[in-house]
């Protein structure tokens, strides 16, 4: 859908400001060291998740099996 009133020529002269190369580079090294650190997080959160689901599958086989101690009459 095409908006009624933009005028393409109209914002095609503007100017767009762009920092200088040294900040650009700056600005990609922060960016990466971002996306590292989430990287890590994001790894580390799907350690942990695989970690509870062989404790809950521990738990729940000894539940089935009467293991928990919780049977004594």
């Amino acid at each position: 859908m095409a908006l009624p009133h933009f005028n393409v020529e109209g914002y095609s002269k503007l100017p767009i400001s762009v920092p200088p190369l040294e900040e650009q580079k700056e600005i990609v090294r922060v960016l990466q060291d971002l996306l590292a650190v989430g990287q890590s997080a994001k790894n580390d959160a799907e350690v942990v998740l695989s970690q509870i689901a062989t404790i809950r599958n521990f738990i729940l086989a000894s539940a089935f099996h009467g293991e928990l101690g919780t049977n004594n009459p």
